[in-house]
Parts: structure tokens; C-alpha cells; sequence
């Protein structure tokens, strides 16, 4: 749950000052001038180790988690983020002119004096536009326990950046000691891995691979599937090896997790049934899913988990569980869109539409039984967390109220009550459900699960425009064709 207390992302522990480094920094010209940086000294600054939000990383790491933090981006116009931030710390009086602190609130941009398209304002405007003077009715309503609006919530994310370019300015970076005995081989290993960016070539995979099966290349599309299934794999497992824990405890880590289990389901029912769908469909999800993750504005670092997940069995069964239900559901979503764009084009006549709605059916009943099973497990977690099996959280009472239209949902399918396309249109109108329990809940609830998640965001435009979209087809599917329920 949500401090009460103003917020600082700059170190949850005291920052070190290393003077000496800084001094040679500066000595050797570093600055926003030229950015005439020697290689040999960049290279070895982004290796050195950096204590920072309760964890030894690399500069390499604080750097990008710095510089995506403050502007909402992952490079400032391109320039490799630790040289930016060696040249805020090295010229602070330049920087300071630089509009780097992103206002991505319209609404708040109001108050700063800022224009509705201005989506970035400097150091210097903030203070001089009397911006702290927005900030002590809100710490107020924090103290009193208040729930702050949505408009209170984003002056606060941006009091964060503002801290945060302070310390960069102050040069708090929290190099460890040369004598502090840390892993050299884990510092490079998280180094190489942040250049390779491997969710990155993943999703490239996955996108070439739907590409290549929507065109019927089926060996070739397989193979790349597998390809990128590899690599997702692989990125999974290093953020494994440098948190020394379970892949799932925020919500960018879950948006790994889901789509990997999305393309194992795939590739497991395409060795059972060898018709592309489930690979068309996995690959799809995959690649579209990974590319949303790196551009919403979610933390991507590697993090401690706060103390109500520190239980890693419980962690591992349940989340991963709970997780990995979503992955099922959405792949069976997709085949389900799959159903409907063939139903357009072909027809009812069309053989492969049967063949679509009972790959759906499969993906929907495995994704039924995984969150059944995270449920449960959920309870026995909330017990040994909490002391007590089920309290009527948001998040229970959203996954239960999911769990239950997917369950009507296979129910009416088995019985004959569903048929033509009601089968599919009611897996794509359970998604907004799922949409509501996997993300809704995390921004826009108030419950013991928001440590997933934050506090309330502004609507995505992106969302709205989804739900829209999506609606118009459904209404397509419904109307365009007729008798489609038949």
C-alpha cells in the first residue's frame, strides 16, 4: 500500500559521495559540450558497482534507470544514459536549462505554466514556476491518510524526478568502495545484458515469426518461434540470476511472464495439433506484448520485493500461477480475434472455423484451470501473509469474477448453448475482465495487492483507443455477417 510519507526514488539507502572519481570526471573534460568521453574510461565508470535502491548494480543500470525515469524515455536524445548523467553531474548550471523532466499529465501542465504540447520541463522553469508551492497540501492529505487525486498523485511523481535530477546535480551516485567485495562477473553480465537487450531481438522474433506464418511459411515461421522463444528465455533467466528471485514481482517483470507462457502453450499444442493457429496466435501476442512493455511507463529495473513477498515458495507457486493463467486466457483471445477476422473474410462456410473455436476452447480450458489453481494457492499465500484464506480484495474478487465468466463460458460451449461465434465474442469480452484484474486493479484500487502495481494513472490513450477498437469488431463479427450465431 501506498506510503504516506513524500516519496524519493533516489536510494532507499544512504547514497556514498565519491569525491575523487568525480574530481578526475571533471579534470578530463567531461561535459555536454563535446561529449568527448574516452572509451576506456566510459567503460570502465559503467562497470563500476553502484548501491541503489537496495541493491549492488552496475552504473551502467543506475544510469538507465535514471535517465528513463526522468525524461520517460530510455535515451535523451539518443546519447548512450551514462554520459548524460556524467554530464549533468559534471556541468549542473547547463543541465539545469535543459528541459529533461517529463510532465506527461496534461492537466498538470496547467499549473507549471506550461503549454498542453510542452511535455517536458527543466530544472530551473520548475522552481522558478513555483512548483513546491503545489507540494504542501498534499503532504498534508498524506498525513491525514487522504487518498490524493489523480492530478496530486502526478505532482508527485514529478516532486520524484526533481529529487532525482538533485541528487545527479549533488553527483550522489553510491559507488561501493574499490574495496567492497562484489561478483565482477555478475556486474558484466548485467552490463552485456542491457546492451544486448534481449526482450528486444525476442520480440523481433516473434513478430518476423507471426509474419511468416500469417503467409503460410509454416517450417520457417516454427523455427523462428522457437528461435525467439530461446532468446525470451534466456532474458528470463539472467533477471533470475541478478535478483535472486522469481522473474514476477512487478508489474514489467509479469509482462514477461505472460507471454512466454502464451508461446510455450503454443508451441506445445502446435507438437499436438501441427495447424499454425496456436503459433500464429502466440507469436502475435508475444511480440506485441513485449513491445507494449517498453513503451507504457512501467519500471523495468531490477528491484528488491517488498517484504510481503520476500515467502519465494509462495511467490513462485502463486504468482507464477496466477500469471501464467492470464498468458492461457490471452492466447485463447487471440485465436479467438483469429475466429472472427476469418468469419469476415470467409464466411460461415469456411472449415477452419470449427477447427479455430475448439483450439480456443483448449486454450481457455487451461487458462481456467491455472487460475483456479492460483486462486487457491492465493488463499493459502494470504493466509500465511495476511491470516486469512479470502478478505474480498479487489484482486480476489476480480480474478473470482473472471474465473467465473471463463467457467460460464466453457459450460454454455460444452452444453450447446454457445454456438457459431458466441463462443469466441464471449473470450474476447472476458478479456475486458481480464484486463480489469490484471491491470485495473493494480493502478485504479485500492488493496493489499498494490505493491504490484502504483497509484492511479491517467487512462492510457492507447487502452481507450484498445477498447474502442475492439468493440467496434465485436460489433462487426455481430452484425456484418448474419445469423453469425448459428
Amino acid at each position: 500500500m501506498r506510503s504516506n510519507r513524500v516519496r524519493c526514488p533516489v536510494s532507499a539507502c544512504p547514497v556514498l559521495t565519491v569525491g575523487i572519481l568525480l574530481l578526475v570526471l571533471l579534470d578530463t573534460g567531461y561535459g555536454i559540450r563535446d561529449t568527448a568521453f574516452a572509451a576506456d574510461s566510459i567503460e570502465e565508470i559503467r562497470h563500476r558497482p553502484v548501491l541503489h535502491n537496495g541493491r549492488v548494480k552496475p552504473f551502467d543500470s543506475f544510469a538507465r534507470e535514471a535517465v528513463a525515469a526522468l525524461t520517460g524515455a530510455a535515451r535523451w536524445k539518443g546519447e548512450d544514459p551514462v554520459k548524460t548523467v556524467l554530464a549533468i553531474a559534471s556541468e549542473p548550471a547547463r543541465w539545469q536549462e535543459v528541459p529533461l523532466l517529463s510532465v506527461p499529465f496534461v492537466p498538470l501542465r496547467e499549473p507549471l505554466g506550461l503549454g498542453p504540447a510542452a511535455t517536458h520541463i527543466s530544472y530551473s522553469e520548475l522552481i522558478s514556476r513555483k512548483f513546491m508551492r503545489l507540494l504542501p497540501p498534499i503532504v498534508r492529505k498524506q498525513q491525514e491518510d487522504e487518498k490524493l487525486t489523480m492530478l496530486e498523485n502526478e505532482t508527485m511523481d514529478l516532486y520524484d524526478r526533481f529529487v532525482l535530477f538533485t541528487s545527479l546535480m549533488k553527483r550522489e551516485f553510491g559507488f561501493l568502495p574499490p574495496e567492497a567485495e562484489v561478483a565482477s562477473w555478475r556486474l558484466k553480465l548485467e552490463v552485456s545484458t542491457n546492451r544486448i537487450a534481449p526482450f528486444v531481438i525476442a520480440r523481433w522474433f516473434y513478430l518476423a515469426a507471426a509474419l511468416l506464418l500469417f503467409r503460410g511459411i509454416s517450417a520457417a515461421g516454427m523455427g523462428v518461434l522457437g528461435a525467439g522463444f530461446l532468446i525470451h528465455a534466456a532474458g528470463i533467466g539472467v533477471r533470475v540470476v541478478l535478483g535472486g528471485r522469481p522473474p514476477v514481482s512487478n508489474f514489467y517483470e509479469t509482462m514477461l511472464w505472460l507471454p512466454f507462457v502464451a508461446v510455450g502453450l503454443g508451441l506445445l499444442f502446435e507438437r499436438i495439433y501441427r495447424a499454425n493457429f496456436f503459433g500464429l496466435a502466440s507469436s502475435l501476442l508475444a511480440g506485441f506484448t513485449l513491445l507494449l512493455a517498453d513503451h507504457v511507463p512501467l519500471d523495468s529495473s531490477i528491484s528488491p520485493v517488498v517484504a510481503v513477498l520476500r515467502s519465494n515458495l509462495w511467490l513462485t507457486i502463486h504468482v507464477l500461477t496466477i500469471v501464467a493463467s492470464y498468458g492461457a486466457l490471452a492466447l485463447g483471445v487471440v485465436l479467438a480475434h483469429l475466429y472472427g477476422g476469418l468469419l469476415l473474410a470467409r464466411g460461415k462456410g469456411d472449415p477452419r472455423l470449427l477447427l479455430l473455436e475448439t483450439f480456443l476452447y483448449r486454450a481457455v480450458q487451461v487458462g481456467v484451470v491455472l487460475l483456479a489453481a492460483g486462486i487457491m494457492l492465493g488463499g493459502v499465500w494470504a493466509n500465511a501473509s495476511w491470516g486469512r484464506y479470502w478478505g474480498w480484495d479487489p484482486k480476489e474478487t476480480w480474478a473470482l469474477i473472471t474465473l467465473l465468466w471463463f467457467l460460464a463460458l466453457l459450460h454454455g460451449r460444452f452444453a450447446g448453448w454457445l454456438k457459431g461465434a458466441a463462443f469466441p465474442l464471449g473470450a474476447i469480452g472476458g478479456f475486458f475482465l481480464l484486463l480489469m484484474t490484471y491491470y485495473g486493479v493494480r493502478f485504479y484500487l485500492v488493496g493489499l495487492h498494490s505493491y504490484a502495481g502504483g497509484h492511479a494513472k491517467p487512462l492510457p490513450l492507447l487502452l481507450v483507443a484498445y477498447i474502442l477498437a475492439e468493440l467496434g469488431f465485436m460489433f462487426l463479427v455481430i452484425y456484418w455477417r448474419r445469423k453469425p450465431f448459428a
